[in-house]
């Protein structure tokens, strides 16, 4: 069962919902085929298998990826080669490694973002491992830790837009705020945006992999640059 969190999620909380999004993807990978592991999975370029291997490669091997830096490999690349040599393993391996309770590096790192950053990887690899495949969450996402990062995933997004304006997003659970664009970054405004300049609205977990460039079935609405370059770089469907 999700565990209850306040409006405003602790390290705690995070934590709490990284475990529980692991143990619903462990259940799901034990029933991989070989042909469903090496399918193509939604995260271009990445098998099945790679994906779900890409959410364990922080989970240990640190002095790896620290050797890797010290010997100036890019970590993009290491990352790619790192989660590619654990699929040559068996599903049921990686379902193993999730139930393990174990926490990534970036869910560790001090402060909130490192556990929203790790959640929201967690809810997108996620539905890129299960939509190409025709399959479905068993259960929907504890609603306010996915909401925060949603907030961090449509700013850290919004930066890389090439118009600036105000973005309203709203889900369809009724939660709603605004990102207004602004240097170094842009902020995020409470509430639903009245008069924005583009507007997404869909499933928390829709409006996540959308605005990382994903095809999901949101909603965009509004006129001008701002809603054209949703429309153009970040296709719905």
């Amino acid at each position: 069962m999700v565990p209850l969190v306040t409006e405003n999620p602790t390290r705690a909380d995070f934590h709490a919902a990284i475990r529980v999004e692991r143990q619903s993807l462990a259940e799901i990978v034990d029933t991989f085929t070989p042909e469903q592991w090496s399918a193509p999975s939604a995260c271009s370029g990445w098998t099945i298998g790679e994906t779900v291997n890409h959410l364990l490669v922080g989970d240990g091997g640190t002095w790896r990826a620290a050797e890797a830096l010290f010997r100036l490999r890019s970590p993009y690349r290491w990352v790619a080669d790192r989660q590619r040599e654990l699929a040559k393993r068996a599903p049921s391996v990686a379902a193993e490694q999730l139930r393990a309770n174990r926490l990534p590096i970036t869910a560790r790192l001090p402060g909130r973002f490192g556990p929203r950053a790790n959640l929201a990887e967690n809810l997108i690899h996620g539905d890129d491992i299960l939509r190409p495949l025709g399959l479905v969450r068993s259960r929907p996402p504890e609603l306010q830790t996915a909401m925060a990062s949603l907030r961090t995933v449509a700013r850290w997004q919004f930066r890389k837009l090439k118009a600036r304006g105000t973005l309203a997003v709203s889900t369809e659970a009724g939660n709603a705020f605004t990102v207004v664009s602004g240097f170094p970054m842009p902020r995020i405004v409470s509430g639903p945006g009245e008069g924005a300049d583009a507007r997404v609205t869909g499933d928390i977990i829709d409006v996540m992999t959308f605005l990382t460039g994903r095809r999901s079935p949101v909603t965009v609405e509004g006129d001008g640059p701002l809603a054209d370059v949703l429309r153009l770089q970040m296709p719905a469907v």
